[in-house]
């Protein structure tokens, strides 16, 4: 992946890896300056644009030298809006606290960038944010999911005063059709990870999965020079990415997983009905008490 100064550290065409790519395939492919052409078409079939010049697109995706542990996958501006782009393969609910940290870096950067005050007296205009998260995990997820920020409060607030949002998309195949058909990258993609995951499915070797499924990708159209380039490199990545005890371990938490969910969106009710019935002081007690939690439980729910 490139860095703020625009170079790009890339592996020689072959099989070695470049010590310092250490970004994830997704990031590999829709990341990187070579390559904006398939970034400017996902843009377009998320937007429903018909933008055909890559060099208006501008990367601005944070340098995780400057900011620790705050990498992102890909953020770009376009248009007048700042576009944060992510790529998971675990459901993560906290999504939308996490673009808020984000965004936080990437308008600090634009701004010193266009020498902007925002401690001055007039408005400083600023680019619109769109914040997308393409999910391609094990769990189940329709097609498009709204992640709010207000979902995470303490205290439920459904005013929308204060809310931030990221819409996650699902890619596994057979997921937002339309979505695929608009961008033959993003299907190509998508292909590769369902081609890899049925080879482990048969019981071959995570190498051999790997291989199978970066041949098939190669004789794509779109995609397939790519892949043919950057094969060791591709390899490699996914290789890395998937750890097999990982995946044994998280297909048996999903269930655990919406058992918890499920607790949570419990306590959310009773908190909300203790507000309504004027009993907000009896809330930390609900909390920290799991005795207390049950009889209001009882009485209310």
């Amino acid at each position: 992946m490139p860095d703020n100064n625009n170079s790009v550290f890339f592996a020689n065409e072959g099989t070695q890896i470049n010590p310092k790519v250490k970004d994830r395939l997704f990031n590999f492919v829709f990341g990187s300056f070579e390559n904006k052409i398939y970034l400017l078409s996902l843009y377009n079939a998320i937007n429903d644009s018909d933008y055909d010049d890559p060099d208006e697109l501008e990367i601005t995706t944070l340098d995780d030298v400057v900011y620790i542990n705050m990498k992102n996958d890909v953020s770009f501006l376009l248009d007048s809006c700042i576009n944060l782009y992510e790529h998971q393969s675990t459901f993560n609910p906290n999504i939308p606290l996490r673009g808020l940290m984000y965004f936080g870096h990437l308008y600090d950067s634009y701004l010193a960038r266009v020498n902007k005050d925002y401690y001055s007296g007039s408005l400083v205009k600023i680019p619109t944010p769109r914040y997308y998260v393409f999910y391609n995990g094990l769990k189940e997820q329709p097609d498009r999911t709204i992640l709010r920020l207000s979902d995470a409060f303490m205290i439920p607030d459904t005013s929308g005063d204060f809310e931030w949002s990221a819409v996650m998309l699902n890619i596994n195949t057979g997921h937002n059709k339309e979505l695929m058909n608009k961008c033959q990258a993003l299907s190509e993609y998508s292909q590769y990870v369902a081609d890899f995951r049925e080879a482990l499915a048969k019981g071959m070797s995570k190498e051999s999965a790997a291989e199978e499924a970066i041949n098939k990708a190669i004789s794509r159209p779109c995609l397939g020079k790519f892949f043919l380039k950057w094969k060791g490199d591709v390899t490699s990545m996914l290789l890395t990415e998937f750890n097999q005890k990982e995946y044994d371990e998280r297909r048996r938490d999903e269930g655990r997983e919406e058992g918890r969910e499920e607790g949570k969106s419990e306590l959310a009710r009773l908190i909300t009905l203790l507000i309504k019935s004027g009993r907000e002081s009896e809330i930390e007690h609900a909390c920290s008490d799991s005795e207390y939690m049950k009889k209001l439980e009882e009485e209310l729910l």
